[in-house]
């Protein structure tokens, strides 16, 4: 099995049905889908009994949060590669699935796809689209993050890295980036909205915690020499984008004078 779809849950059923209704609608179906429930009281444990025949497994037990849930989930997951898709996010069409399996089969040495995402909160209807950088470097993670539901991760890694660390209850998303990024594991950007993500969850709603966590992430993982070094690092990537753009600009002069 190449892809295992996770989903964890927790008293959130109106966003549960909407996530595996996205799911269950894809026009491929090679995968295996799990879905990890915290032991809600909300029927939802009746709504997933009653599509049991539509699930690979499922349960619904307490846990101890958002990763205690997802590492619960890669334990169960037999897929070469996993992606997390929240209760109450969605993938953006029925080909997204098609579109994982295609890049993993051209891209076999992969060890994380990051694609790009639709974004929205609350009541609004208008959806955004936030696209990712096409390459990463650590100027990038210091103080940013890619969206995790819209990503794919190879299963080994949380055999190499381990699981999702539980000091770190709202940034464990970060932390797997980072971590994968520091360990020199190879990263791929595809070009295409796989989700539509739902601002109003956790991390979102507590944003303030998830910086600080960002940070003591960058603290931990990140060597001394190399937080050190990302000042001049930042002014030459900042001085060369300069130079390129008046590059730009003076060929772009040139070329509209010798027109005339």
């Amino acid at each position: 099995m190449k892809l295992s779809i996770i989903t964890i849950h927790y008293n959130q059923g109106e966003g549960l049905r909407k996530t595996l209704e996205s799911v269950w609608s894809q026009s491929v179906q090679d995968f295996e889908f799990l879905v990890i429930d915290g032991g809600s009281t909300d029927g939802s444990v009746e709504f997933l009994r009653k599509h049991d025949t539509k699930l690979t497994y499922w349960c619904s037990e307490p846990d101890g949060g958002i990763y205690p849930a997802m590492n619960k989930g890669i334990t169960k997951a037999s897929g070469t590669y996993l992606m997390f898709l929240n209760a109450g996010d969605c993938l953006s069409d029925a080909s997204v699935i098609k579109t994982c399996l295609e890049q993993i089969e051209a891209h076999p040495t992969v060890d994380v796809f990051y694609g790009d995402m639709y974004g929205f909160q609350g009541d609004v209807t208008q959806k955004w689209l936030h696209r990712h950088p096409a390459t990463l470097d650590l100027l990038f993670l210091e103080t940013q993050n890619l969206n995790h539901q819209s990503s794919l991760f190879r299963a080994e890694l949380f055999r190499e890295l381990g699981p999702y660390p539980a000091s770190y209850p709202l940034a464990g998303d970060h932390w797997l980036f980072l971590r994968s990024f520091l360990a020199d594991k190879v990263f791929h950007h595809i070009r295409y909205p796989l989700v539509v993500f739902d601002y109003g969850g956790v991390g979102s709603r507590n944003r303030e915690q998830y910086v600080r966590e960002m940070a003591a992430l960058w603290q931990e993982l990140v060597p001394a020499y190399v937080r050190r070094l990302m000042p001049e690092y930042r002014s030459l990537k900042y001085q060369t984008s300069r130079g390129f753009i008046r590059t730009a600009i003076r060929l772009y002069q040139t070329f509209h004078r010798s027109k005339k």
